[in-house]
């Protein structure tokens, strides 16, 4: 039979808070990135819309290869 140990007791209390604590603080960070997703998200999809509009704008820029013939 185990005897009640107040000691063991009090261990397994700090044990216990100390991880809430760390879940709580993993849980804060999880939520800041939750939190700054939409933003990231935004900037990603105005960089990309400004490229493609660039691209579209820019001129091909082909240069015909011709083989050169004998001198006339």
């Amino acid at each position: 039979m185990v005897e009640w140990c107040p000691l063991a007791d009090h261990r397994l209390g700090r044990a216990a808070s100390s991880v809430r604590n760390s879940s709580r603080g993993a849980r804060r960070r999880l939520q800041h990135q939750v939190d700054a997703a939409p933003t990231v998200i935004a900037a990603l999809l105005a960089e990309n819309a400004a490229l493609r509009e660039q691209a579209a704008n820019r001129p091909a820029g082909l240069i015909p290869l011709t083989r050169p013939g004998p001198a006339t």
